[in-house]
């Protein structure tokens, strides 16, 4: 089983503080100074709880949350402070409406969407935001960190009581902010999809600036899908229950241009020097979080497994499933104690536009042989030489790794518009 450093330092301060559990049985909650968890490890990399599959081994099985208070103050509680993301309803959604940036635009491109922010501007630019305010005039105003005024709300615990959170002087993040004459508009950007996130990031904006302000404020999820989606959900709080409003949910597609000739990939050749590098058969269904970790990777350094996966709803074993799968395809490599870095042509292919990064991963997959068989068909025979040498000699881990293959001809095929010729 892997130990993260948050479940080691967890698990050590419970251990060594068991007043805090019983102040927690006694009262529904306890309250903790960071100066007294800074023993243990740096409060906000500890406190840093953004998808429940980060909570730590022992908060789960304590049923315990950590929702920062006060400035470097936390109340621990036996609450549920995550809201879940129906991510398969949003792959069966309609485009509402198709927009494009304006042709005088040279430093922002629609084939050069590489982070939340640039995600976020291009939707300005386009007049997405615009479209779900119903306005023509709509202002950046507030972008980036600042501390909250006073505001209060409460969740329900295990045992169906009501916890209050009384905030004061938190620190908050706000992607952007964009104010038009009649309300507020506030928007948390993630590239790629999460099936869960902490409330915190939805619900303490809301409230901030509900309190300063007179005037609405609403709230939208936005993720950003590679081959130019933008999926916007409004998050709602009415009467103390906080939740995903899909009945108000918006898909916009930004035109990007065709920059070549998708269907060249199904003439790639087999070659087995192209993937593997001493990587097992991937086991990773997810082709847009592998693409966006590829991204969080552009700086010429080396990163830990944490460091990587801090802002993925991932849980630690899948990890090294999404790690082995970029090794496998060439893009990353593995240094010394536990760090990675990008290869050569990792570095080369962020240079390239959306289509064209996506377009050689798919040349490289496919040019696997057990790959290669599916770009032809749905559900070809692969003979057990081909599994043997693919490390794939039992047939559960055969049918694990196919579901991947699937996955990642269905997001290929989609994203670079190919018409299946089976």
């Amino acid at each position: 089983m892997t130990y993260t450093l948050n479940d080691v330092a967890w698990y050590d301060f419970l251990q060594e503080n068991p007043a805090v559990l019983q102040c927690i049985d006694s009262y529904g909650f306890c309250d903790v100074q960071s100066s007294v968890l800074k023993n243990y490890r740096e409060p906000r990399l500890m406190c840093k709880i953004d998808f429940l599959e980060q909570q730590p081994k022992i908060l789960k099985q304590l049923s315990i949350s950590v929702l920062a208070i006060v400035n470097k103050q936390y109340r621990l509680a036996r609450t549920h402070p995550f809201i879940d993301i129906n991510t398969n309803w949003l792959q069966d959604k309609v485009i509402d409406k198709t927009f494009a940036l304006p042709n005088y635009l040279h430093s922002l491109a629609a084939a050069h969407i590489t982070s939340e922010s640039k995600a976020l501007d291009a939707a300005y630019a386009s007049g997405m935001l615009h479209e779900l305010e119903q306005v023509q005039y709509l202002h950046l105003t507030v972008r980036g960190r600042s501390y909250s005024t006073n505001f209060e709300f409460a969740l329900t615990d295990i045992h169906d009581y009501k916890v209050h959170y009384p905030v004061a002087g938190v620190q908050l993040e706000v992607d952007g902010g964009y104010e038009s004459q009649n309300r507020l508009l506030l928007v948390e950007a993630k590239m790629g999809f999460a099936n869960n996130m902490n409330l915190r990031q939805l619900l303490y904006p809301q409230l901030n600036y509900s309190a300063l302000l007179r005037k609405p404020v609403v709230t939208y999820l936005m993720f950003y899908e590679t081959g130019g989606l933008f999926h916007f959900l409004p998050f709602t709080y009415y009467n103390g229950i906080p939740q995903i409003n899909y009945v108000g949910y918006r898909l916009f597609k930004l035109e990007q241009p065709m920059l070549l000739n998708p269907q060249q990939l199904f003439n790639t050749p087999i070659n087995p020097m192209l993937t593997g590098f001493g990587a097992p058969f991937p086991q990773a269904d997810s082709m847009d979080t592998l693409l966006n970790l590829l991204l969080s990777m552009a700086a010429d350094e080396l990163y830990s497994k944490e460091e990587l996966f801090a802002d993925y709803a991932l849980v630690p074993r899948q990890w090294d499933y999404y790690l082995n799968a970029l090794i496998w395809l060439g893009l990353v490599f593995k240094c010394a104690e536990g760090y990675f870095r990008l290869t050569l042509i990792g570095h080369q292919l962020l240079e390239l536009s959306e289509q064209e990064r996506v377009f050689y991963i798919a040349q490289t997959a496919f040019s696997n042989d057990i790959f290669n068989a599916h770009l032809h068909a749905e559900n070809p025979f692969i003979c057990a030489e081909s599994r043997l040498n693919n490390g794939l000699s039992t047939d559960s881990t055969f049918q694990r790794r196919i579901q991947t293959v699937k996955a990642w001809r269905w997001y290929l095929f989609q994203v670079l518009r190919i018409n299946s010729r089976n």
